[in-house]
């Protein structure tokens, strides 16, 4: 279906200039396929992991509250942005307490690097689970640095820009059998270069996204959920796979494609301890900006190095995680990660791969498994961090 799919657009594009080679086309979506038909594998054997007395374990068994709100100042940090200021609130709620959790975030921030965010993200369990849209809304105007694209970047070739830009994402999905979900993404991006240093490789104008594009794409997701709680998950795996192309003919300045696998599992290893572990692959094909490149860094992926240190058209990372308990809500964290970016798939070497570890605390906010938390990572430059942020890294 998903060829099906993608032959569709290209027939639909096919008068339009494009960037991008059919011969690209055919190479990414092969091997979003074969992704996908991994996620297949790996959901097939999730399913036959499952004792039959566990049949109606694809539902969370979480009995808390059938519904919370939390609003709270928000203070947060990363490298990145510096101190972030404002407000945050958090909404969530069930309709029956064997369903999955539906919640709504909202925030607005303001940095000590002088830089704002306003946002909204959405997302909504339908139908008795039957039916799961989720969406964001970001508009913000921030700082940022650039250190160019590839694996071997040099910490000296820095260069500071500033961005203003407004994203849009609409996913929707249908429940196809047991806690296997099919369904398409709508994407929306629009971003300006306010200030760029005056020598550097972004006020060249070489770069594609350095001309104030418009990125619009439409893709397919496949997703396979059998968390036992989206917030803080103990058992069971998540599992996803997208394919999207941008193209002119949906309104896009630029044309690529893109193809994720995003696998995610988790072990109880007693009543209070859990192993985790995420491996994430990214490819893209044709010419997409320089800010929606695979990057590595930041606070959810290869914490200890800034977020976009290293960038290129194809990523592969894994991380682990050991989470504890240490007292009342309070729990503890330790992590290690390892990643690469590079510019065709063949030329990944794990002699190249960057590494990170660190350790972090989480404070349970809501009864319903929103945790807070703050990171602290350690790369081949140093320390990274502190992140303080909502939500898990994965």
């Amino acid at each position: 279906m998903a060829l099906l799919f993608v032959r569709q657009l290209r027939k639909s594009a096919h008068d339009s200039q494009q960037m991008i080679t059919g011969t690209s086309f055919n190479t990414v979506f092969r091997r979003s396929a074969q992704l996908a038909a991994l996620l297949l594998l790996i959901a097939l054997c999730d399913v036959t992991a499952k004792p039959e007395s566990d049949a109606t374990a694809a539902q969370p068994k979480d009995k808390d509250a059938e519904s919370e709100w939390l609003l709270l100042p928000r203070l947060s940090f990363t490298p990145e942005t510096g101190f972030l200021f404002g407000a945050y609130g958090q909404f969530v709620y069930r309709a029956q307490p064997d369903l999955r959790y539906s919640n709504i975030s909202a925030g607005a921030a303001y940095s000590t690097k002088d830089q704002f965010e306003v946002f909204l993200s959405p997302s909504w369990y339908l139908a008795e689970d039957s039916y799961h849209l989720a969406g964001e809304i970001l508009y913000r105007n921030m700082s940022n640095e650039f250190f160019g694209i590839g694996n071997d970047t040099r910490q000296e070739d820095s260069e500071r820009y500033t961005e203003r830009s407004l994203d849009l994402r609409l996913d929707a999905q249908r429940t196809l059998f047991d806690d296997l979900r099919g369904g398409i993404r709508v994407e929306y991006n629009s971003s300006s270069l306010l200030e760029t240093e005056d020598e550097g490789l972004l006020a060249t104008g070489e770069l594609p996204g350095t001309n104030d594009p418009t990125v619009v794409g439409l893709g397919l997701l496949a997703s396979w959920d059998s968390r036992d709680n989206i917030f803080f998950p103990t058992t069971g795996a998540f599992s996803s796979q997208a394919s999207s192309i941008y193209d002119s003919s949906f309104g896009s300045d630029l044309d690529f494609v893109r193809g994720t696998l995003d696998i995610r599992h988790y072990f109880r290893i007693d009543s209070s301890t859990v192993f985790a572990f995420r491996i994430l692959g990214d490819m893209i094909d044709g010419g997409p900006p320089f800010s929606r490149l695979a990057q590595l860094g930041g606070e959810y992926l290869l914490r200890g190095y800034f977020k976009g240190r290293y960038r290129d058209r194809n990523l592969l990372a894994l991380q682990i995680e050991y989470r504890f308990p240490i007292w009342w809500r309070f729990g503890g964290v330790a992590f290690a990660s390892v990643g690469e970016v590079a510019g065709r798939l063949k030329d990944f070497r794990i002699r190249d791969s960057r590494f990170a570890a660190g350790v972090g605390m989480r404070i349970k906010l809501l009864d319903s498994g929103f945790h807070g938390r703050i990171d602290i990572g350690y790369g081949r430059n140093g320390f990274g961090g502190p992140y303080i942020i909502g939500l898990e890294a994965f």
